[in-house]
């Protein structure tokens, strides 16, 4: 039987930049989106789409080393866009910055994406690892 109150989950808000700081363990093949989803997924942060919970996972008590378990495609679309990796183009909404990086946007709509914040659910060391395993089950 389960110890519930070995189950420790914090919640926080962390900023694309506090995130990006922090060098979580995201990238695998299958943890990116197609350069079309990616591109999607930028538009809708410029057009304050809100976006879905991150979950991670502590693995050390000095919480420099996570693992992403569920939404590492929407932070490895955003670190890359910051990283100038890709262009937008065919923009739905605004078409006025198709063929853009990250660096060639206009200052409020760069502040826009570097102004971001996530909700993110920590599950801490120390937490069954049959919990991680149950999370990750449930939430995908």
């Amino acid at each position: 039987m389960l110890d519930q109150t070995k189950i420790n989950i914090g919640v926080y808000l962390f900023s694309v930049f506090q995130l990006l700081n922090k060098k979580p363990n995201l990238i695998t093949e299958d943890k990116i989106f197609s350069i079309e989803k990616q591109i999607s997924f930028i538009e809708s942060l410029l057009i304050r789409i809100p976006v879905n919970d991150i979950f991670i996972y502590s693995s050390n008590k000095k919480f420099n080393e996570y693992k992403v378990i569920d939404g590492s495609k929407r932070l490895n679309a955003v670190f890359s866009f910051i990283k100038d990796e890709f262009k937008l183009v065919d923009l739905e909404y605004l078409e006025d910055y198709n063929n853009m990086t990250f660096s060639e946007l206009p200052p409020f709509l760069r502040r826009r994406i570097e102004e971001i914040t996530f909700t993110v659910y920590m599950i801490m060391p120390g937490s069954p690892e049959e919990i991680v395993n149950n999370i990750i089950k449930r939430i995908k």
